[in-house]
């Protein structure tokens, strides 16, 4: 699991109120931090990691970081609608954008992972603002 994002100026507000309200412990590394390990993420020994976005967008500090847009389908097979800013981060972010989609949500659910799913063909759909890739 990875960590949990928010504006820098939060991550050690979050941390106290999530000790104090629901006495978990959370991790909060910083930049140095990271440096000083060569790269080495503490999330990967750890659960609960809180970062800021900024340092979560350096792609020197975080190689690792992966993102995800889970979309759910009823039934299987289905068709998967991405909003036009789904798509357009999709195409910028193709080293590390996942689309999860999980099929038969009714009954039984599966899960699909599919690394870059803009390198997939899809086409506008007229009604709305939606992006389809089949």
């Amino acid at each position: 699991m990875g960590p949990d994002l928010c504006p820098a100026k939060l991550s050690f507000q979050w941390q106290r109120e999530l000790k104090e309200k629901f006495g978990e412990s959370f991790l909060v590394p910083r930049g140095t931090d990271i440096r000083e390990q060569f790269g080495m993420t503490k999330w990967l020994e750890r659960n609960q990691v809180i970062t800021s976005l900024d340092l979560a967008k350096r792609d020197d500090i975080l190689p690792g970081l992966r993102l995800i847009e889970v979309k759910g389908l009823g039934e299987a097979p289905g068709t998967v609608l991405l909003t036009p800013n789904e798509k357009r981060v999709a195409e910028d972010r193709r080293d590390c954008y996942w689309l999860y989609v999980v099929a038969n949500c009714h009954r039984e659910p599966q899960l699909e992972a599919i690394e870059d799913p803009a390198r997939l063909p899809w086409h506008e759909v007229v009604k709305g603002t939606t992006t389809t890739w089949t």
